[in-house]
């Protein structure tokens, strides 16, 4: 891979760059493809809204964001069954790990 085309995070093994370089699978590239969203353009950078509602969305074995996005904002999704990155970030706030 081209220097200039290298991650910010340094590559490797998980990092999303790399991994489409060589044509690996990337769970996120399919669900913001199917969802018309933007990919991310390295491992570090934040997830915006949308992405992170396709996401949430997937995980929790719900419909993509196209059918949702017309009747409810981020905030009214029903979050009943929490997606793993929720959880993930809950986790990441929490005082004892």
């Amino acid at each position: 891979m081209p220097d200039e085309m290298r991650c910010v995070c340094g590559g490797g093994q998980s990092c999303l760059i790399d991994r489409r370089w060589i044509g690996e699978w990337v769970h996120e590239d399919n669900v913001f493809t199917e969802n018309g969203i933007s990919l991310r353009d390295s491992c570090i950078e934040p997830y915006n809204v949308e992405q992170e509602e396709a996401l949430s969305n997937n995980l929790a074995g719900k419909n993509s964001i196209r059918n949702t996005r017309k009747s409810r904002s981020v905030n009214e999704v029903d979050l009943s069954q929490q997606a793993i990155l929720d959880r993930w970030n809950e986790d990441a706030n929490s005082e004892r790990l």
